[in-house]
């Protein structure tokens, strides 16, 4: 349960947040929290998805995500 709660947790920040970034608009974080929330909802399933929270990382940075239809 713990590692499940940290993948997700993982999912909801906003890229620039996860590579340490100085600056980071708290209005960025949200839209893009509220657009891994929203995605949820709509279609069952988180936009990106892993087992383990470095094989997560990588698919937020790699930019590849299946549109929804």
């Amino acid at each position: 349960m713990r590692s499940t709660a940290a993948v997700l947790a993982l999912a909801l920040s906003a890229p620039e947040w996860l590579l340490g970034a100085e600056k980071v608009s708290c209005a960025s974080t949200l839209v893009w929290s509220l657009g891994v929330l929203l995605h949820l909802l709509l279609t069952g399933e988180p936009p990106v998805s892993a087992d383990t929270a470095p094989e997560l990382l990588q698919a937020i940075f790699s930019g590849g995500r299946p549109h929804p239809r």
